[in-house]
């Protein structure tokens, strides 16, 4: 398993299915939220757009298979964007969780002066329900704690930069690309492509100097 998947909600799954060292991705990914937090107000200054994006022109059970199909696991992700909305008035995205998370765990009342962007999140449940999910998955398709994981700093280094980004561009694939290109957003549109595009580009140049 890599160093934190391509969106944070990954860590969360890895924490579940007993990944190596995966609690350091988690933690390098909770300091990534809570150092995002401290310089969001600078951030939302120097980036804030001058115009609002719009609207754009095998044989086993499947419970006992390691993973499902692209097609399955994309229709039923999508599908939760439904109670999501209902019963929570938000949208699907795994990098606000870890503001949840540090909000939580770290907060006092000065920092809470100093950054009530970090307050801002709702979505404990799906903290929760990622790493239960992740558990009960591993468990009966008898995986957990297959994955080998990476060092302790690939790890902490990882998670960090993978919170930090994803709040920096307002979102990750989940909230750009499940929620965000699921309204029709030009901007998350964009950011999608720039992140499939970020994704093959580091692949290739991984597999060209021999680390992939």
């Amino acid at each position: 398993m890599t160093v934190a998947g391509s969106c944070p909600g990954m860590v969360l799954a890895q924490v579940g299915a007993g990944a190596g060292n995966a609690v350091f991705t988690l933690t390098g990914a909770l300091c990534g939220a809570f150092v995002y937090g401290m310089l969001e107000p600078t951030i939302v200054k120097l980036t804030r757009p001058t115009e609002p994006g719009g609207v754009g022109s095998a044989g086993d059970g499947l419970f006992q298979q390691v993973s499902w199909p692209p097609y399955m696991a994309g229709i039923l992700i999508g599908m939760l964007q439904v109670p999501t909305i209902l019963f929570l008035q938000d949208t699907l995205g795994g990098s606000s969780s870890y503001c949840t998370l540090v909000s939580q765990t770290l907060f006092t009342r000065p920092l809470r002066k100093m950054s009530p962007y970090l307050l801002a999140s709702s979505l404990v449940l799906y903290v929760a329900g990622a790493v239960v999910g992740a558990y009960a998955s591993s468990m009966a398709s008898a995986s957990y704690g297959s994955a080998p994981g990476i060092s302790v700093l690939s790890g902490f280094t990882g998670g960090f930069l993978l919170v930090f980004g994803a709040r920096l561009a307002s979102g990750c694939t989940s909230g750009h690309g499940l929620s965000g290109m699921g309204l029709l957003n030009t901007l998350s549109i964009s950011a999608t492509a720039a992140m499939f595009a970020g994704g093959m580009g580091s692949a290739f140049l991984m597999k060209m100097f021999g680390i992939l």
